[in-house]
């Protein structure tokens, strides 16, 4: 019987105990168990309106005792978690965060504890997997006690964008062309690291100077023209024209303009990249000079062939007789002409592609002729010296020079 009446008063004083609790407001919820499990049960009171207003919050919400068990959540930290709000109840916040950011999560709640703060961490959440999070934190009080209130802030697309610009600023900086950013007003946004190599600027020296410092006078109005284009959205593709370099060298340029847009899809500047195409521009230039000058050879050669021609038709109706010998004879030099015009284009073009060094010697005048590969393989500036057989010696390693004379004398004799 006593032992009952002990076990009545204990309840009692519980029953007490939480009934004061409730109308202190230390209370902001109560778990039922049943026949059915345990049940939720969120009170209402005075503050009902700043409740409701947690749960419509896009970042989770927390309420930590001095233990630092989580006393009340929102939704959205449930959602954050994946977890039923009964078994985040009452667990420490120490559990919903990785092992790995644990001993920064301890510090943060000390640190919060005494006036506040903010901290990064990564959350373990019920299904295995993790969601960075920012956490900030402030110090209430909660029925007299002191609590911390704990904003969760998922940064999981905010990382996702970040990385995305590290990957694209990544994809820009290794690139070869130049990629340049200018505001339609021709200051420098951006400048990367070809840009630098073909322009001579630092990124340093170059981001906020107007687009002059690489675009010539003379070119000013054309690069206007550029600008009001972008700004009406018109994209340019390949355009060819002329910039300098810091040392004020002109470089030939390859130009693709792509508008900026803003979120409204407003253009707001433009996107500038540049392929230094001088290389190809003198190998072009160089092409053509030596296309003219075949050119130039073919018509002589044609003019010589035709006054040939002539000469052996006029030939030809003296000497009647001969005149088939002499036609196919005037047919097999077209023949001969063509292939020796041929196989000197072709012996042109390899000694210029291969940087082939060639010489020829008039040996009863002792007259030789070097190519300028020739100087430049023997280290020597052109017409340096005066090209010679014991010049051309001299140049031939030790080991090699006794081989080399005797190949010679072979050849003499």
């Amino acid at each position: 019987m006593l032992r009952e009446m002990e076990e009545l008063r204990a309840r009692l004083e519980e029953a007490e105990a939480t009934i004061q609790a409730i109308q202190s407001g230390e209370v902001d919820a109560l778990v039922v168990a049943g026949p059915e499990g345990e049940r939720v049960f969120v009170l209402e009171g005075a503050d009902y309106p700043y409740r409701a207003m947690l749960e419509v919050l896009n970042e989770g919400v927390v309420t930590l005792g001095a233990d630092g068990g989580i006393l009340s959540c929102n939704n959205r930290f449930v959602t954050f978690v994946k977890m039923p709000i009964e078994q985040v109840l009452g667990k420490p916040l120490a559990g919903f965060v990785t092992k790995g950011d644990a001993p920064k999560l301890s510090a943060f709640l000390s640190e919060a504890a005494e006036g506040g703060g903010v901290v990064t961490v990564n959350l373990a959440l019920n299904d295995g997997t993790t969601m960075p999070a920012n956490l900030s934190a402030a110090v209430f009080e909660a029925g007299g006690r002191p609590a911390l209130c704990v904003v969760v802030t998922d940064l999981t697309e905010m990382f996702a964008a970040t990385k995305a610009r590290l990957w694209l600023a990544s994809i820009v900086d290794s690139s070869n062309d130049a990629v340049i950013s200018n505001s339609f007003d021709n200051k420098i946004l951006t400048w990367n690291a070809a840009a630098e190599r073909i322009y001579g600027f630092s990124a340093q020296e170059a981001v906020g100077q107007p687009t002059s410092i690489i675009v010539p006078r003379d070119r000013s109005q054309e690069f206007e023209l550029i600008g009001e284009n972008a700004r009406l959205g018109q994209r340019i593709a390949a355009h060819e024209t002329v910039q300098t370099t810091k040392l004020g060298a002109p470089i030939d340029v390859s130009l693709t303009i792509s508008p900026l847009m803003d979120a409204n899809e407003n253009a707001i500047g433009m996107s500038v990249i540049a392929r230094d195409i001088t290389e190809r521009k003198k190998v072009a230039a160089e092409l053509e000079r030596h296309r003219r000058h075949l050119e130039e050879m073919v018509q002589q050669r044609t003019d010589e062939l035709w006054v040939t021609s002539n000469e052996l038709r006029a030939t030809n109706e003296a000497l009647q007789g001969q005149r088939k010998e002499m036609a196919m004879a005037h047919e097999q030099l077209s023949e001969h002409s063509e292939v020796l015009r041929k196989n000197e284009e072709r012996l042109r073009l390899a000694l210029h592609a291969g940087k082939m060094a060639t010489w020829d010697w008039q040996i009863p005048a002792d007259e030789m002729n070097w190519n300028d590969e020739h100087y430049r393989m023997f280290g020597y500036e052109v017409g340096e010296v005066k090209p010679s057989f014991a010049a051309w010696a001299s140049r031939l390693h030790a080991d090699d020079r006794e081989i080399a004379q005797a190949a010679f004398n072979v050849a003499m004799n």
